[in-house]
């Protein structure tokens, strides 16, 4: 998280705004979990597909941790979740626990 804040920011950041950028950033990921959960537990016999960006759901960080988490609490055992992450880099690719599935397609032209 603190390699994606210094990007943005270029060493213009401080301490102070990392953490409100972390402190966001969590409050996103539940609030998307909070969401997908309501919904899946509404209608169990549905697929839901969430596009998001990689930082997410990588490493099953994010998102996927924070839906199970709320599925269990409800005592669901019967669903499934699976990340796919869309042209991962070469570092991530390495590390296979990163997703369930990588896509890689080719830059166009």
């Amino acid at each position: 998280m603190r390699e994606t804040y210094e990007s943005f920011h270029q060493g213009k950041g401080n301490s102070d705004g990392f953490e409100r950028f972390f402190e966001a950033q969590v409050l996103w990921d539940e609030t998307m979990a909070e969401a997908i959960a309501q919904s899946w537990l509404k209608h169990p016999d549905r697929q839901i597909v969430v596009l998001v960006g990689q930082g997410h759901v990588v490493f099953g960080d994010g998102i996927p941790s924070r839906v199970a988490r709320r599925l269990k609490a409800a005592g669901r055992k019967d669903w499934k979740q699976a990340t796919v992450l869309l042209n991962p880099s070469e570092e991530i690719k390495k590390s296979p626990e990163a997703a369930d599935f990588f896509w890689v397609s080719e830059a166009q032209p």
